[in-house]
């Protein structure tokens, strides 16, 4: 099969998935369906809630993205405005009216769940959510989705910053890695709260594998790299850890096999992928709405959670593929025209699979 239009369906598909596990993990810890899970063993309702390991998935993901968008552009001050510009018209249109989403519903619960107290936004709150710096400045979180994006942004400067350090030279990114593992394996100091640093090998094993990809003479340092962080997440059952490895691992095997651009390109999955933007930044709301008009119809029993499990998964999925249509799609669409250089030249073209024959065995 031949590449689609460019894209890495198999990076599609994961995102997708992911999305969607963080979507049943929260409608499970919130006690939603708990009626539900009391008729299963207690390892299905534990299955479901590592769904929201999802969150793992996506970090690698974007690792893998965002070196693949960077590679072998020399990181200039002038490139680095541009970077920044372009995943800030990606980004930024879609979270922002998700923050004013979250608020609003959050206020018009006030008025209609009896007791629920008018909540208290401050315009300082509100201004570090808008610039991803609530967790560095300890603000209260307006949703429980968005520290993620906070730890993201400050991964993508950071790698910017880095290529633009070191170049395109390998030993730049090895020394990242290197680094990467002082926190996961209990070396670093504590750190502010709210930093990059103890989870950036989950982005920096999704760059690992882009880079690999790219030059084979790094397998052996990548495999050495996603093993001692898969081992050791192992060892302290860190299930994060364990993971981000195994979906770098699954992206490596991917790449060298020649199926990151045709494998689990499904329509349904290739769908949420498309989708899994917005879906994570509003499915919280839609869950907790479509869970709150079912208990104000009345008490539930446990095929009620089940019916009603399927609705708020249906008006997630709806909600978010409306909100994709109105707001993320056209913030994409001016990301790709307003950060594209003045005569660039030809864009960079789809790297080609590592030989399986160059990987040692």
């Amino acid at each position: 099969m031949r590449e689609l239009s460019g894209r890495f369906t198999v990076v599609d598909a994961l995102r997708g998935a992911a999305a969607m596990g963080v979507v049943l993990y929260h409608a499970v810890s919130a006690g939603h369906v708990e009626r539900l899970m009391a008729l299963f063993p207690a390892w299905v309702e534990a299955g479901v809630l590592h769904a929201g390991l999802g969150v793992a998935v996506f970090f690698v993901l974007s690792g893998f993205v965002i070196a693949h968008s960077l590679y072998n552009r020399p990181m200039t001050l002038r490139e680095l405005g541009r970077f920044t510009l372009k995943r800030s018209l990606r980004l930024d249109p879609a979270y922002w009216v998700s923050i004013a989403a979250t608020i609003a519903f959050a206020v018009l619960s006030s008025y209609v769940v009896a007791g629920r107290e008018m909540p208290i936004y401050t315009a300082p709150q509100i201004l570090a959510h808008i610039f991803y710096v609530q967790d560095l400045l300890d603000y209260p979180a307006i949703s429980p989705v968005f520290w993620t994006l906070c730890l993201e942004i400050q991964f993508y400067l950071v790698y910017a910053l880095l290529i633009g350090v070191s170049g395109f030279r390998p030993a730049g990114i090895v020394a990242a890695c290197a680094v990467s593992l002082v926190w996961p394996l209990g070396l670093g100091p504590e750190l502010w709260s709210g930093l990059f640093l103890p989870l950036w090998y989950g982005f920096l094993l999704g760059v690992a594998v882009y880079w690999t990809w790219q030059q084979p003479r790094l397998v052996p340092l990548f495999l050495i790299y996603a093993t001692v962080l898969l081992l050791s997440g192992l060892w302290a059952d860190d299930a994060f850890r364990v993971v981000c490895s195994a979906t770098a691992l699954s992206l490596f095997w991917a790449s060298i096999y020649g199926q990151i651009s045709v494998g689990l390109n499904w329509r349904w999955l290739q769908f949420l992928g498309l989708i899994s933007y917005s879906l994570y930044l509003t499915h919280n709301i839609v869950t907790g709405g479509i869970f709150r008009i079912a208990t104000m119809l009345g008490p539930r029993s446990s095929l009620g959670d089940l019916v009603w499990w399927g609705l708020s998964i249906l008006g997630c999925v709806s909600f978010a593929t409306v909100f994709w249509w109105l707001f993320e799609r056209p913030s994409m669409d001016l990301s790709k025209r307003v950060g594209q250089r003045k005569n660039a030249g030809c864009p960079p073209q789809s790297p080609a699979p590592i030989a399986v024959s160059q990987v040692p065995h």
